[in-house]
């Protein structure tokens, strides 16, 4: 069995497929080769998919595409927070989330940010990384 470094070193060793998914250079879809880098597309991929939506796996994904389309209120950063929480711990168990934080458009009442600030433990625990999302809810 491989250790991280050994996989992240090793220029023949591929982890996944990155998000958005296009071809790379040998033809294939373009591919990560450190699990940091996967695990930034890991992410995209779940809180990106709504429950439901993927097949064979009814629970998987994050509950925020179908949040963002109720009333906003009060709670709505609160509840965005908890379902991006809820399943990265349940699908991504390796990933430390230190931060979400969800914001408002001042300007445009039709759009949220949704940013994450997170760890990958089995790499580098102590390197925080982030990634952000935008919604424009709006027609």
């Amino acid at each position: 069995m491989s250790t991280v470094r050994e996989i992240n070193e090793n220029p023949d060793v591929f982890v996944g497929v990155t998000l958005p998914i296009e071809y790379g250079h040998t033809g294939h879809f373009k591919q990560s080769g450190t699990i940091k880098e996967q695990a930034y597309s890991n992410i995209k991929n779940v809180v990106l998919t709504g429950k439901g939506e993927r097949v064979g796996q009814p629970e998987f994904g994050c509950d925020v595409n179908r949040i963002i389309f109720d009333p906003i209120t009060e709670d709505t950063s609160d509840i965005i927070e908890e379902s991006v929480r809820d399943a990265i711990s349940v699908w991504l168990p390796y990933i430390s989330i230190h931060n979400v934080f969800v914001s408002f458009s001042e300007h445009d009442n039709n759009k949220i940010i949704l940013s994450i600030e997170y760890t990958v433990d089995v790499e580098d625990p102590d390197s925080v990384e982030s990634i952000s999302f935008n919604f424009n809810v709006g027609i």
